[in-house]
């Protein structure tokens, strides 16, 4: 039911996505003033409704005859036409809270508005509470209210500004209970923090933030409208920032940086008219003499009612530091537009959060630029919570889900909040690992995804305690392309694992996979020409139906060491070992005959062969044919 209540919210507020975009003070007001001055004639069927005593000993407010102000009505959120038919219809003029209560939520007979829908209707904007309105405005000091601004207290009332009295009072226009109608007067101030609708604000910029080797960090943003200037931020744990100046430019680029640092960058717009900019989201590098060839996209957009911090690149970034592994970061606009090429970097990491499909999880443009990522050989690393109901089931891009991101989606909630490895995948031997539900330093992640491995991808992490699915692996070919590429994929977001060692844990396990050396600054992976101190080889032949051919390479120089090379089945089931001993440096080829542990042939179908060394993963799929 929930969901069925979201996709109508979403219907409504994809309506209003133009209207958004054209909104001005004026136009706010004018809004306002329509419900302020419309006239309507109360009968006695208005105020005699028989729900008025069934529902609470608080009858209708009005008299029979002529009116202005639209009547409040507490849940209401009628315009101005339906507002005038249902009173032509003999509705209820306006309810009470008593009437709300007794009826277990807005009474259908009531017409009317609230003060919530009121000033969502003048932004016109979706139906939001008081406690809502802040994810779609700006805190403001009461010394910068302008008309069209408002006065909150979450959970209690809410005023949309107009001027100051002689007396310095506020005057607001409102949807009043104690007016009983929509009014415009002087009130005092009272314990109300002002507020700036965001799209009157000077939109927040785009960011790319790049190593550029040589200990050198550029960071270059988008001009954006009204902005004749940008102020800089600069910080060392992305959540207390120094104040580097102004700027004309579009972007600045520091030099003799201390390599293995870590750097968190914001930018605001700013201009002589003293209007106020949103802050970007937070973006960062790591410091070293070469660039990075790892890039974190950040596309969580969506507003939360946890409130998105926007700041969760800092969990990737300790992750990799942690590794000593230098990234670039950029915001998934970037990619629209085409300001950065994914296919400079070996590894892209795609944070999506709780981005859902108001807020579009991948839009096409970026199915389209991942599809050619992948293609080209790239290794994606994507988590979100959302994804699979998105693209799957919202159908926004099931093609895409299904043959890119190479899974099935099952179900939007797991209800569960732990989750552990699956034998025979990159994250074998991890168990009892979790994620937050909102108590643990980032967010509730309300509907993490269940999911299943599709054309020929690998189940790598299930939710403790239940029959789904968590994470899926893959490594092989995407579309047409003869490339080989890997992905991983979690239904849940990555940057709410804690605490911090578990999500190193995963971090490493990750690269490992992508093939990445993970131990020191000077083995850092560099764009496109990443390490081959270990490699598995494709089996051959592939496919097979009696015995095939496996090689794998074993840095030269290195003394002995534990192998394992281990055949699993697509649920992570592993069917047998065909080595595990020691072994030295070289090349070494070993043989399968198709048979599990108990000598059985197994049935036909796809397998996983994995070669681990101490903490070094890879794997290649396997073809069995009768």
């Amino acid at each position: 039911m929930r969901k069925i209540l979201l996709l109508i919210l979403i219907v409504f507020v994809c309506s209003v996505e133009f209207l958004e975009a054209q909104i001005t003070r004026d136009k706010i007001i004018s809004n306002a003033i329509e419900y302020i001055e419309v006239e309507w004639y109360c009968t006695t069927a208005n105020i005699n409704h028989p729900e008025y005593i069934q529902y609470g000993n608080r009858p209708c407010d009005f008299s029979v005859g002529w009116h202005t102000g639209e009547a409040y009505s507490y849940g209401g959120n009628d315009n101005v036409p339906k507002f005038l038919d249902r009173i032509s219809n003999g509705d209820g003029a306006g309810s009470h809270y008593c009437h709300y209560v007794a009826a277990g939520g807005t009474p259908w007979w009531a017409s009317g508005i609230d003060c919530s829908a009121f000033v969502s209707r003048c932004w016109e904007i979706s139906r939001q509470s008081t406690r809502t309105l802040p994810n779609y405005s700006t805190e403001i000091a009461r010394t910068q209210l302008l008309i069209g601004d408002i006065l909150n207290i979450p959970g209690s009332h809410v005023r949309l500004f107009d001027k100051r009295a002689l007396d310095g009072r506020p005057i607001v226009y409102e949807a009043s209970g104690s007016a009983t109608k929509c009014v415009h007067r002087t009130v005092d101030w009272g314990s109300y923090t002002p507020r700036r609708f965001n799209e009157l604000l000077i939109a927040a910029p785009q960011l790319k933030v790049e190593n550029l080797g040589n200990y050198q960090v550029k960071v270059s943003w988008n001009p954006v409208a009204m902005a004749t200037r940008y102020q800089v931020l600069f910080s060392t744990d992305g959540i207390t920032f120094s104040d580097m100046g102004e700027t004309v430019e579009l972007s600045q680029t520091f030099s003799d940086l201390p390599t293995g640092k870590t750097y968190y960058f914001q930018i605001m717009g700013k201009n002589d008219q003293g209007e106020l900019g949103i802050m970007s989201e937070v973006l960062g590098t790591r410091v070293s003499a070469n660039p990075s060839g790892i890039l974190i996209v950040n596309g969580f957009d969506r507003m939360t009612t946890d409130s998105n911090t926007q700041n969760y690149i800092i969990q990737y970034a300790k992750a990799l530091d942690h590794l000593g592994l230098s990234f670039d970061s950029c915001c998934n606009e970037t990619i629209i537009q085409n300001q950065i090429d994914l296919n400079n970097y070996p590894i892209v990491m795609w944070i999506l959060g709780e981005e859902s499909t108001a807020d579009h999880t991948f839009t096409g443009q970026e199915q389209t630029f991942a599809q050619t990522y992948l293609e080209n050989g790239g290794q994606l690393f994507v988590s979100g919570a959302e994804i699979g109901w998105d693209l799957e089931y919202y159908n926004n891009g099931l093609t895409f889900y299904r043959n890119y991101l190479k899974a099935r989606y099952i179900s939007d909630d797991a209800e569960v909040y732990r989750f552990s490895g699956i034998p025979g995948s990159i994250f074998e031997g991890l168990s009892g690992l979790k994620f937050d539900d909102g108590t643990h330093g980032t967010y509730n992640v309300d509907w993490p995804d269940c999911i299943e491995p599709f054309g020929g991808s690998q189940v790598c992490l299930k939710y403790d305690g239940t029959s789904y699915h968590a994470a899926i692996q893959y490594e092989g070919t995407f579309g047409n392309s003869s490339k080989q590429a890997k992905l991983v994929y979690f239904g849940f977001p990555y940057e709410t694992i804690y605490p911090e060692q578990d999500r190193n844990r995963i971090m490493e396990r990750v690269v490992n996979f992508f093939n990445v050396t993970t131990s020191v600054d000077e083995n850092e992976v560099v764009r496109r020409n990443t390490p081959d101190e270990f490699c598995l080889y494709q089996n051959y032949p592939n496919p097979f139906n009696a015995i095939t051919t496996i090689r794998y390479q074993l840095q030269q120089q290195m003394d002995p060491q534990p192998v394992e090379l281990t055949i699993f089945n697509l649920l992570g089931e592993r069917v047998t070992t065909l080595v595990n001993e020691s072994q030295p440096g070289g090349m070494h080829t070993v043989s399968w005959d198709g048979t599990n542990k108990n000598g059985e042939k197994v049935s036909t179908g796809m397998y996983i062969c994995q070669l681990k060394i101490n903490n070094f993963r890879t794997s290649k799929r396997l073809l069995l044919i009768e």
